[in-house]
């Protein structure tokens, strides 16, 4: 089991310019909002960081994400530990044991990071259902490789429930008003 205390967010790459070209985009923005959402519920930090000329981050995403913690670091390099100002701020929450790694593209930026958070003997979980390649091979590659170095593969109500260990858990109701299918 996870604790919020010790974990934190990793939005990588969801710049609108990124995700346009992805198939089933709307899902994973969806799900990237939801997890958004419960990040406020959980009161975890989290690092927004995008590629450098490639457009802005999608505002619907931005705007799900509470207050104060929208500032968009921009990068160069494909994983965001190769920034030195990302690393350091990443590593500087010396509290945080637990990374979780959301965006696009899976096989690129989310491969390249996981592997650097890992290396820097970090827990790492990727979210199958928030991130994203533009080819279901790089897709698939990714997740494989992903786990092969280590990094747990989970979903994003996987997640949440997993941290809220129990219905008497605080954010319970928060986490259910998130994950409960919407009525028509």
């Amino acid at each position: 089991m996870y604790e919020a205390s010790t974990t934190g967010v990793l939005l990588l790459d969801l710049q609108e310019e990124l995700l346009r070209p992805i198939e089933g985009n709307c899902q994973v923005r969806k799900n990237i909002e939801k997890l958004a959402k419960a990040l406020e519920t959980f009161d975890m930090p989290v690092v927004v960081s995008a590629q450098e000329g490639s457009g802005e981050v999608d505002s619907r995403i931005l705007k799900s994400l509470p207050e104060g913690r929208r500032s968009v670091h921009m990068r160069h390099a494909f994983s965001a530990l190769q920034d030195s100002k990302l690393s350091e701020l990443i590593f500087g929450m010396e509290q945080i044991e637990t990374w979780i790694v959301v965006g696009v593209e899976a096989h690129i930026g989310i491969w390249q990071t996981a592997l650097d958070l890992t290396l820097g003997e970090k827990e790492v979980i990727v979210l199958n259902d928030c991130i994203a390649s533009r080819s279901i091979y790089d897709y698939s590659t990714a997740i494989a490789e992903l786990r092969d170095i280590g990094v747990r593969i989970s979903s994003v109500e996987m997640l949440l429930f997993e941290l809220l260990g129990t219905r008497e858990a605080p954010q319970y109701e928060s986490v259910i008003a998130l994950t409960k299918p919407a009525v028509i």
